[in-house]
């Protein structure tokens, strides 16, 4: 079960969500896969709350609360993140990589955006 971590690269990225091969990421390919979102969703309910990502060990080792996820993800202000919830996010930022607007991310595409990624949550 291989997942996409802060700082890794497009080869990274490209190895979780291209999963055709074909040396870019459709947004499908990128909507399919959730990695952050199933870590955080420990009770396998469909949706993640704060408590669940809290606990998480990468958020345990940074002393945080989970706080930030939930504000940013959680649009409706129920007290968890649903699927819908952060693929609309999700898909916000993957237009924003998206430069040609070609539906599709490529390589160079990707370079500026790790940030991005990684704030996405992905």
């Amino acid at each position: 079960k291989s997942s996409w971590k802060r700082g890794q690269n497009w080869t990274g990225f490209a190895a979780i969500f291209d999963t055709d091969k074909d040396g870019k990421v459709s947004k499908a390919e990128f909507l399919a896969k959730r990695p952050a979102f199933h870590r955080g969703d420990t009770n396998k309910d469909g949706s993640v709350a704060q408590e669940e990502f809290k606990a998480l060990p990468a958020v345990q080792k940074k002393g945080g609360t989970g706080s930030g996820f939930m504000e940013r993800f959680d649009t409706d202000k129920d007290g968890k993140v649903t699927a819908a919830e952060y693929d609309q996010k999700r898909t916000k930022l993957f237009e924003a990589i998206d430069k040609n607007k070609d539906g599709v991310i490529e390589q160079d595409e990707f370079k500026g955006h790790p940030k991005e990624a990684e704030d996405s949550g992905m």
